[in-house]
């Protein structure tokens, strides 16, 4: 008898205990992972109107991402190719953030100019008027002289064209040289050409006029 009462006690003792440990605190919850385990984030900045390059540390390039989205990568180190080139490391359960540029080049859209990269490569052709999304350096723009810009991640970089315009309508195509003596374009009579600031060389017959164009300002010259 006594032993049956002991082990109801020792039974009741622990029916006890396990109620008493139900109404402890509950248990605080594990962190949300960004990512699985052994991957990363990598956001990039933007207005999703371009995608970028993602490649990896060999430069092979992986896929096309839009701007303005996450990207989940396993961990390593990732080339964002969007013009220039930037490398950027992705640890595992990390968000990587990384803002593009953009270079905006004042015009109506009738002219493209060719955009060069640091190295001087060229990239694209560019819409004047028209806003690109770029990886942050240094760029030039080319339509008839170049003009370095510098892009800044965040920021937004402008550059102002300029007009020029040879004799009347209907005389003639005239020759345009750049600052070196080169060769650019040929000008219809009478019709605007939008170009890099700076100093142009123009075949007039048998002579040769140099002339300044400024930006944001359209420069006449007669024949």
């Amino acid at each position: 008898m006594r032993v049956t009462s002991a082990l109801r006690v020792v039974s009741a003792l622990t029916a006890i205990g396990w109620i008493v440990a139900g109404c402890g605190e509950p248990a605080a919850p594990a962190p949300a992972n960004t990512a699985p385990a052994g991957k990363g984030v990598l956001s990039v900045s933007g207005s999703g109107r371009e995608s970028y390059s993602l490649r990896d540390a060999a430069g092979t390039h992986i896929t096309s991402v839009e701007t303005g989205t996450d990207k989940e990568v396993a961990a390593g180190k990732y080339g964002i190719v969007l013009g220039n080139r930037a490398d950027v490391t992705v640890g595992a359960g990390e968000t990587i953030r990384f803002a593009m540029g953009s270079l905006s080049v004042s015009g109506t859209g009738r002219e493209s100019f060719s955009l060069l990269d640091s190295a001087g490569n060229h990239v694209t052709s560019v819409e004047s008027g028209k806003e690109k999304e770029l990886v942050p350096g240094e760029y030039s723009v080319a339509l008839g002289n170049r003009a370095r810009v510098t892009v800044k991640g965040g920021e937004k970089t402008s550059l102002a064209l300029g007009m020029l315009t040879v004799g009347a309508a209907g005389g003639g195509n005239f020759s345009l040289a750049d600052e070196a003596g080169n060769h650019v374009t040929t000008i219809e009579g009478g019709v605007e050409k939008e170009l890099v600031p700076g100093r142009y060389t123009v075949q007039i017959g048998e002579k040769k006029q140099a002339v300044e164009v400024a930006a944001g300002k359209t420069t006449t010259l007669g024949p």
